[in-house]
């Protein structure tokens, strides 16, 4: 199959007239015989040519390959002999298609004999938008590529860090990969209200190298039922009302200071958090346990109260790895005694924030917004022949290229040969 890179190129073809006109227009001169008298010269009747004849029609042909051969040169000349046997694939990420400057670069790869296809589950086709669902680990989807034996691919991609998941493989196929930056975002995360006319604000910000969130302070209405960043914004979140968590910290003497540790970072989530804690204690435990109570923290030795129904979360001293680990639907145990290192080491105000206040929908519509991006260099690591910039599409051409070159020159010095020859 013959196929153009550049076809517009091929209007230069208009200058195979350029040759044909000087030939026509080219009379060759009479030879010019020295005579010394006239007198012994008569005249004869001759027939002058009514009709120009083409002169030297070997040079004409081999000047009109030539502009041929280098038109087809620029042109971008290609050909396939075996195009049955190629697979090629242009995979698009959902969410880049409509991309305006890569509009040019996808048509051209189209009009290149690449396959469209979306970087999802099953690569479906780029015209079945609606068989695309959630998009899988990049990792999964490069597995998938190795097993489909292409010819040629290149894929446009976002490289969500949310993205890769699962075990880290090898890019094998012949794909270039190429990472676009997406479009930072701000969204609301969370809007709790913490009096009729104020409200607490959550608010994440997220670019291709990080994402962040910060809280603040606003003054609302007590009619608004809703927040959004600004009048211009899609996003917007119910306006909730507080949590509040009730917490009974039992300890013993011995633990007096895992139990300042304890304090210290739930003072620090009272601060932060949109919920409030409110806190009881008692030494030594299980005199006066609340029934109304959210949570028990146990510290101590002694066995905790039998058939608890509420949250509990009691010291069992093991050597996991983690600080807090669950053992049955509402009981989870504390593997460490506290002081100021482990508490730092172990991320005590963190782990005790994602335990009290579970917010799993905060967490999706955080990894949903998130658009950090990770490197190919960190992604696929190290590999051969990697192209992370936008290919330019010269696909086949080298070798019709060169084939048209050698031509080109042979045809050349022909030319030059026989027009020397005649003297042309």
């Amino acid at each position: 199959m013959i196929r153009f890179t550049h076809p517009l190129f091929l209007w230069a073809l208009t200058g195979l007239s350029v040759p044909l006109v000087i030939h026509l227009l080219d009379r060759r001169r009479g030879k010019v015989i020295l005579l010394g008298s006239l007198r012994h010269l008569s005249q004869s009747s001759t027939q002058r040519a009514t009709h120009i004849r083409l002169n030297e029609l070997l040079l004409l042909l081999l000047r009109i390959v030539l502009i041929v051969l280098l038109v087809f040169v620029i042109s971008g000349l290609q050909w396939n002999s075996d195009a049955s046997k190629t697979k090629k694939w242009l995979l698009i990420e959902k969410g880049i298609e409509g991309n305006i400057r890569l509009r040019p670069w996808i048509d051209s790869l189209q009009q290149n004999g690449y396959e469209s296809h979306y970087l999802a589950e099953g690569f479906p086709l780029l015209k079945d938008s609606a068989h695309v669902l959630e998009a899988a680990s990049y990792w999964e989807l490069a597995e998938q590529l190795n097993a489909e034996s292409l010819t040629d691919g290149v894929a446009f991609s976002y490289n969500r860090v949310e993205g890769f998941r699962g075990e880290r493989v090898s890019l094998s196929a012949p794909i270039r990969w190429i990472v676009l930056d997406p479009k930072p975002v701000d969204f609301p995360l969370r809007a709790v209200r913490t009096s009729p006319d104020v409200a607490q604000i959550r608010v994440g910000q997220s670019t291709s190298e990080f994402t962040s969130f910060k809280n603040s302070t606003i003054r609302i209405s007590p009619a608004d039922k809703y927040f959004q960043i600004d009048h211009s914004a899609k996003d917007s979140i119910a306006i909730d009302l507080p949590d509040s968590l009730h917490i009974h910290l039992a300890f013993d003497k011995s633990f007096a200071y895992d139990r300042k540790i304890m304090i210290a970072a739930l003072q620090t989530i009272n601060q932060v958090a949109s919920g409030k804690i409110i806190l009881t204690e008692e030494t030594p435990p299980a005199r006066n346990i609340p029934a109304a109570m959210d949570w028990l923290f146990w510290l101590s030795e002694k066995p905790v109260p039998q058939n608890l129904t509420k949250n509990h979360l009691v010291f069992q001293e093991n050597k996991s790895p983690s600080l807090f680990e669950r053992k049955e639907k509402n009981e989870w145990i504390l593997n460490k005694r506290l002081d100021e290192e482990t508490a730092l080491k172990e991320n005590l105000t963190l782990e005790l924030l994602l335990l009290l206040f579970p917010s799993d929908k905060q967490w999706e519509l955080a990894s949903f917004k998130d658009q950090r991006v990770l490197p190919n260099a960190m992604a696929w690591g190290v590999r051969e022949n990697r192209e992370d910039k936008i290919p330019k599409i010269n696909m086949d051409t080298g070798v019709a290229r060169n084939y048209l070159m050698i031509l080109f020159l042979l045809t050349l010095l022909t030319e030059r040969a026989v027009a020397y020859s005649r003297n042309q």
